[in-house]
């Protein structure tokens, strides 16, 4: 799935990386990240897929959660919340996802931002949804994976903790045969903040959030093929 935040695209391929499908995104005021790309979880039919979209509104940055299907109808909207997806905050340490399964369904877990972009861990809101996750997920604490259908390869990178009250730690792994990347920290509005050049030498990148102002941010691993992924992260003083 290769996911285009600037001209509001979704291109769906096949496992051969043969093309498979075109979804137009609803324009949005901010940069936004995409994750649940399903068929039956937030409806039971199976004619169009679904998707959930989360962002901010410019200025204030109010967050704001979405689900649309694949024509642009709007199916679900939430003002002042976000999608609760937190590294190393679930159960026993691990992950905790915005979309997780019920004994009978699956529930959506969205939450409210204080000022400054920390989270009100006693404010959620947990929606039923018609549907369930099968055993995988498109969504990975909601990376915009962007991968070139014609590339081999593939990495992984996290933020911890997230959200950072402190120091934060920006793990990446590169793929086998890549010596540098590049890795870039955004603002909401897509100004850019931070840009480090990375390689396979090192695992991390240890950020002090006091270089930046508390809220949220996007992250960006940039191999040189121009394969790259975008993840969120939240740092709060």
């Amino acid at each position: 799935m290769r996911v285009d935040i600037i001209n509001n695209t979704i291109d769906m391929y096949n496992t051969d990386f043969s093309f498979y499908k075109h979804i137009d995104i609803p324009p949005q005021p901010n940069p936004y990240s995409i994750g649940y790309l399903k068929e039956r979880l937030f409806d039971t039919d199976t004619t169009y897929l679904e998707y959930l979209l989360f962002g901010s509104y410019p200025t204030t940055y109010v967050p704001y959660v979405r689900v649309y299907d694949e024509n642009g109808n709007n199916l679900f909207s939430a003002d002042s919340l976000n999608a609760y997806s937190f590294s190393g905050y679930g159960a026993n340490g691990q992950n905790q996802s915005a979309v997780i399964n019920s004994d009978s369904t699956a529930i959506l877990i969205l939450f409210k931002l204080a000022s400054g972009g920390s989270s009100l861990r006693n404010y959620f809101r947990v929606y039923s949804l018609p549907g369930k996750l099968e055993d995988s997920c498109c969504c990975n604490n909601f990376a915009n994976n962007i991968l070139r259908p014609d590339s081999p390869h593939r990495f992984s990178f996290n933020a911890f903790p997230n959200p950072s009250k402190g120091k934060i730690i920006l793990n990446y792994e590169l793929p086998e045969g890549i010596k540098k990347a590049e890795l870039t920290i955004y603002s909401t509005n897509g100004n850019e903040m931070k840009r480090y050049k990375v390689t396979n030498a090192f695992k991390f990148v240890e950020l002090d959030n006091s270089e930046l102002p508390s809220g949220t941010y996007f992250y960006q691993l940039l191999l040189p093929d121009g394969n790259f992924g975008t993840k969120k992260m939240i740092l709060v003083k």
